[in-house]
């Protein structure tokens, strides 16, 4: 026994056996939290594209799914995966009604519309065959600018 007290890199190497496993635990953790605020950003500024190409539209009720999955497909960089993502569309030309009803679609000239999009975005996507999910809701509200 007292030889192991004075062999120095046996002791050396049980402590790095230790601390390893934990160390390598935060940084994977670190780098996932850093990939989901950046996904949760580029979600962000994807809504801000949309409604922007939505309320200046002129056929805003031709496929507004495929305009939010090719915003979406455009700012994606590899951060979050599109179908990941739902998008609702609510429209109501009062702003009392919006919150808790309205009606599905993105509404005519001069409507308040409610951009929300729910995303679950998985935890550790390639490293384990059922991701933990992180569920992200954001809501952006808006006014139609072309006249009904």
């Amino acid at each position: 026994m007292k030889s192991l007290w004075r062999n120095k890199s046996a002791i050396a190497t049980v402590e790095f056996a230790l601390v390893a496993p934990i160390a390598l635990l935060i940084l994977c953790l670190t780098l996932e939290s850093a990939r989901l605020q950046v996904a949760a950003l580029l979600i962000q500024r994807s809504i801000y594209d949309l409604a922007y190409r939505a309320k200046t539209d002129q056929d805003r009720e031709a496929n507004f799914e495929a305009l939010a999955a090719e915003v979406l497909e455009r700012r994606n960089s590899g951060f979050f995966r599109v179908e990941e993502i739902t998008i609702k569309v609510k429209s109501d030309p009062d702003m009392r009604y919006i919150r808790d009803g309205g009606t599905t679609g993105s509404g005519k000239g001069k409507d308040i519309v409610r951009l929300t999009f729910e995303a679950e975005l998985g935890l550790f996507p390639n490293l384990v065959p059922k991701p933990l999910k992180v569920k992200k809701t954001f809501d952006y509200y808006y006014i139609n600018e072309l006249g009904a």
